[in-house]
């Protein structure tokens, strides 16, 4: 799963590098452990933050946005499909590492105060993301917030979209229909991949409450 984006500059989400391929997402991994968690999740976190202290973390990848929840106080359940990505949790406090796949993942109900999915969602298959997003907002605990990021119908980028999710504006909102959306950022612009590879950069930036 991907995780995370260059905030600022030209160089966006991982996508040209980690898209399927083992190799390739543990080589991602690599080149963007240093890097800074999410802006939308710090500004989320920092601007409402939940009454509990229980995260999960979908598409950890290097943990970044994890160590990030950690050290603002949260437990942490950080769930990545590269087995791999497990070396870097070794050293976390308040981190529990599982090694799962997104898609066939069972959510216990009520037990989150953030799920944060964070360039993960747009890498599961088109059909299965409805359902995925279901679980989540079944996994919220009430006021738990949802973070994270979906790409919209007119990025063109890794595989030239061969298999990405991608979903209009209309669509997105009725995923979230039955939440209080506190935010909704719609970014376009053209940028590069962070390998290197030139993409039209087409996402929707998300935090929604359960209510």
């Amino acid at each position: 799963m991907l995780i995370s984006c260059s905030e600022g500059g030209v160089v966006e989400d991982p996508a040209g590098v980690a898209h399927v391929h083992p190799q390739r997402l543990a080589r991602y991994h690599r080149l963007t452990a240093a890097w800074p968690p999410t802006s939308l999740l710090q500004d989320t976190v920092k601007s409402r933050l939940p009454f509990g202290r229980r995260a999960l973390d979908l598409g950890c990848g290097s943990g970044r946005d994890s160590q990030f929840l950690a050290r603002s106080g949260f437990s942490v359940t950080a769930i990545d499909i590269a087995s791999e990505a497990a070396a870097y949790f070794t050293k976390m406090d308040s981190v529990e590492f599982l090694q799962a796949d997104i898609e066939q993942l069972s959510l216990p109900t009520a037990a989150y105060d953030v799920v944060n999915a964070a360039f993960c969602l747009p890498f599961l298959r088109a059909a299965v993301v409805p359902r995925v997003i279901r679980h989540i907002k079944a996994a919220l605990r009430p006021r738990g917030v949802f973070v994270g990021h979906l790409f919209g119908d007119r990025y063109v980028g890794i595989g030239r979209n061969s298999s990405l999710a991608l979903f209009t504006r209309a669509e997105l909102t009725a995923f979230f229909s039955t939440m209080n959306m506190l935010r909704l950022v719609e970014v376009e612009r053209e940028g590069v991949l962070a390998d290197g590879t030139a993409a039209h950069w087409h996402r929707f930036d998300i935090a929604a409450q359960h209510v």
